[in-house]
């Protein structure tokens, strides 16, 4: 026994969609800082300071100086083109000598503070949980 068949169909179909939408967002910010992300201060100390202003002032580029007039802010400058001095290598060790003995330390004792400051750090938070406990043990008992 044998069997055959056809089947036709067709099918259309037709779908058209729009959409719009809109969303607003409000988001507080306390201090517009170009192109920098604010997340907290940082305050530092006075040697810091003074140590960061020393590199600004040594990593200027040639014939760039600024220049500060009583309490203003300091005013970047371009000096003129002068002329390397010839001067013999003996003097400029010399020189390179005098300033590091007054703005620089030796590698050992910088080791140093930064060991020293280290464990000043490490040993803070002990401290400061030890004296929590004897203020908790005195509430205590009064």
């Amino acid at each position: 026994m044998q069997s055959s068949g056809t089947f036709t169909g067709k099918s259309d179909s037709y779908s058209n969609s729009l959409s719009r939408s809109e969303s607003r967002s409000v988001v507080p910010f306390y201090e517009f800082v170009r192109e920098e992300e604010l997340a907290n201060r940082t305050y530092y100390s006075v040697e810091e300071i003074k140590e960061r202003n020393i590199a600004w002032v040594m990593c200027q580029p040639v014939r760039h100086a600024h220049i500060k007039i009583g309490d203003g802010d300091p005013i970047p400058m371009l000096t003129t083109l002068v002329e390397d001095v010839r001067a013999r290598e003996k003097d400029k060790e010399k020189v390179i000598a005098r300033s590091n003995a007054k703005y620089a330390l030796p590698a050992l004792e910088v080791d140093r503070l930064i060991e020293d400051r280290r464990t000043a750090l490490l040993e803070q938070p002990q401290i400061r949980a030890e004296q929590m406990e004897e203020e908790i043990e005195n509430e205590h008992w009064q």
